[in-house]
């Protein structure tokens, strides 16, 4: 059975699949939103709980294609392929510089494991960034800067002046760092500047010059 859904103003289609459990689970695979449900369960209580759900539902669906999860040249680290392997156990990254090794039990979890040690990774350099460039706090006047990171299908980042928030896209991490430093420095400029007129860009180039050329690089 397939129903149906609305979240964020996206209709999302839903397969049903009743089975004799207590509980209601959801879950996404090859592309298809599957959600569990007791027999007894009726349509409007499986709408509720999915709707409940609502955010890890959307990060689900915005998830990368499959190829971000192929490392057959190895696994790409700002700019650099470094060796990979990946090995079944207990879940944990081992990243010492020069290589990484997943270890996982559920192989079906390893795009969850990729993405959260890019956001982790992005995240860190951007801190690194901002701290080896300390004529940013001046420039793009920094009070509080809170940094976070995550897989975006549409966006390289965004950001929220009234709350000093960066978001990037976590994904960067695959790509040389200059390409994370030229979103960083977009998204900070518009901690002072909200559209993209010329002063904005004006102060963008004051903090790297060669913007618009990583931009167009991208």
């Amino acid at each position: 059975m397939k129903i149906l859904v609305q979240i964020a103003s996206r209709d999302i289609e839903v397969t049903i699949l009743r089975k004799h459990i207590r509980h209601t689970y959801l879950r996404y695979r090859g592309g298809e939103l599957q959600c569990s449900a007791p027999y007894q369960v009726s349509e409007a209580d499986i709408r509720h709980f999915i709707a409940l759900h609502a955010q890890t539902v959307l990060r689900w669906i915005d998830l990368p294609r499959e190829d971000v999860f192929s490392f057959e040249e190895g696994f790409p680290l700002f700019g650099r392929n470094i060796p990979v392997t990946i090995e079944e156990g207990p879940t944990h990254v081992f990243y010492e510089g020069n290589s990484i090794k997943f270890r996982i039990q559920d192989k079906d979890r390893l795009p969850s494991l990729v993405l959260s040690f890019y956001a982790k990774q992005t995240v860190q350099k951007a801190h690194e960034l901002c701290s080896i460039h300390p004529e940013w706090v001046a420039l793009f006047q920094i009070r509080h800067l809170k940094l976070s990171a995550q897989a975006m299908k549409t966006r390289l980042g965004s950001c929220r002046s009234d709350t000093g928030s960066i978001r990037l896209n976590s994904l960067l991490a695959r790509y040389d760092v200059k390409y994370l430093e030229a979103i960083l420095v977009h998204e900070l400029a518009h901690l002072r500047i909200a559209g993209h007129q010329a002063n904005f860009y004006r102060l963008v180039e004051q903090a790297l010059p060669d913007y618009h050329e990583r931009r167009k690089a991208l």
